[in-house]
């Protein structure tokens, strides 16, 4: 299964996998692309094994991959509610 197909599967109705890390993210229209995607979720899936707060995880490395950060930006979701829509 693609990664696009993951998403569309793990949120039947809601919103993608793309368009939740924009939202939590803050940022603009063009991100993230796939590749950020998957950067982001490698390394912050990282960080979180080497015993990293997850929400304080996908910030950090949020601010190295996306270009169009916001740190104001409202969070409605948890780690946990994005991890697990996206496969590698």
């Amino acid at each position: 299964m693609s990664s696009h197909q993951a998403n569309q599967h793990a949120n039947t109705g809601g919103p993608s996998f793309m368009e939740r890390l924009r939202i939590k993210y803050g940022l603009a229209r063009r991100e993230p692309t796939r590749e950020q995607a998957r950067e982001w979720r490698k390394r912050t899936l990282a960080l979180i094994e080497k015993g990293v707060d997850p929400e304080d995880a996908g910030d950090r490395i949020a601010r190295r991959v996306f270009d169009t950060y916001d740190r104001y930006a409202p969070q409605p979701d948890t780690l946990h509610d994005i991890l697990p829509s996206v496969e590698d």
